[in-house]
């Protein structure tokens, strides 16, 4: 079974998480620097 989240282009997660309803990508920025770096 795939995991259906990654299919989801990153661009479009971002977008999501950076809306000013959501407000999540700076939280996930310094959760996972890492990952997030690597996918940009």
């Amino acid at each position: 079974m795939t995991n259906p989240w990654l299919r989801i282009p990153a661009s479009d997660y971002e977008g999501h998480m950076s809306s000013p309803n959501v407000a999540q990508l700076i939280g996930l920025l310094f959760a996972y620097p890492k990952p997030v770096r690597l996918t940009r």
